[in-house]
């Protein structure tokens, strides 16, 4: 290492060389680097194309300084290699190095920790040891994978429970489409079922004649779009008995059927001709208590079926609020 101080020496031979040296080294003035007369460095120091000495004994370089092999100044050393400052820095061809700090091709080290690597086969950069940002909105700090593992995982779960939700609310409005299609199944057979029941009230036998004791019936029957065709057949053996068989069959394939039997009771001339008359009313009105009954019967079935539907409807709200507050975070 050369300094001014170093460049100011005796004026012995070896001593001049020394400040020869050490003045083409840190650049003096030439007249500060050797004690003596005012023109004695020009027996000492030597001139090239490189660099000459002025009249006033100051080095003057030339635009492009060529170095053998090395250059102090100070502590600073240049070298064909590269340039070192103090121990602690440098700059080659590989690194630029600062103490616990270093940049290469490949990686970034600050402080003794590694802050970034190079992949050379992708080509992308990793950054690693970084510390947790602040999340907030007035700062712009990196966030961490740590800490976006949490989010992940929460995020995770929630896609997960959706999945399960939407698994749940499917089913559910599986099961609703099956109450419906019940529901209406129960509607269009209850329809059908008083259509022949009406077709069968239409089977009415004649009063009693004597001499035709069988009689052949026919009725149609109709109800919400419903319809059904009856055939019936009377029997009278006398005027005090009647037989009736009827068959009903609806339009979607069902059929009903019904048998009866009367009997007339009194005797003698008491009788009156018009009782055939009340057994048919009393015949339609059984009838229509019948089909009182089979109403009563759907309109339970019915409101069954609908609790379930609307006990299904707030599930299925329910859920759907859920799945909404799972997105929303």
């Amino acid at each position: 290492m050369a300094s001014k101080d170093n460049a100011k020496t005796s004026k012995d031979e070896s001593s001049k060389m020394m400040a020869r040296s050490a003045a083409r080294s840190a650049g003096y003035d030439w007249r500060d680097a050797i004690e003596g007369e005012e023109n004695q460095y020009d027996e000492y120091l030597d001139t090239s194309d490189e660099f000459k000495i002025t009249d006033k004994g100051v080095l003057d370089l030339a635009d492009d300084v060529h170095i053998a092999s090395s250059l102090t100044i100070g502590e600073t050393s240049m070298t064909t290699d590269g340039v070192y400052v103090g121990g602690t820095t440098s700059l080659t061809n590989d690194a630029l190095t600062v103490q616990d700090s270093a940049l290469t091709n490949d990686t970034l080290v600050l402080g003794g920790t590694t802050l970034a690597t190079h992949n050379s086969e992708t080509g992308l950069i990793t950054l690693d040891n970084v510390a947790q940002g602040t999340i907030s909105e007035d700062l712009h700090q990196a966030i961490t994978g740590a800490q976006l593992y949490p989010i992940k995982t929460q995020v995770d779960n929630n896609t997960a429970a959706i999945g399960v939700i939407g698994e749940v609310v499917n089913a559910q409005g599986q099961a609703i489409q099956g109450l419906s299609s019940e529901i209406q199944s129960v509607r269009n057979e209850s329809a059908e079922g008083d259509a022949m029941t009406a077709s069968l009230a239409a089977l009415n036998p004649l009063p009693y004649a004597e001499g035709e004791r069988g009689q052949i019936m026919a009725g149609v029957g109709t109800y919400k779009g419903k319809q059904a065709m009856a055939v019936g057949y009377a029997y009278a053996p006398n005027s005090d008995q009647q037989y009736t068989v009827g068959l009903s069959y609806g339009q979607g394939g069902k059929a009903m059927a019904n048998m009866g039997a009367t009997f007339r009771i009194g005797s003698g001339e008491t009788t009156k001709p018009g009782s055939s008359v009340a057994a048919v009313q009393s015949k339609v009105q059984a009838l229509e208590a019948q089909n009182k009954t089979q109403q009563a019967k759907f309109d339970e079935e019915l409101a069954t079926k609908q609790s379930q539907i609307d006990a299904q409807n707030d599930r299925i709200a329910k859920l759907e609020a859920l799945v909404q507050q799972l997105v929303q975070r």
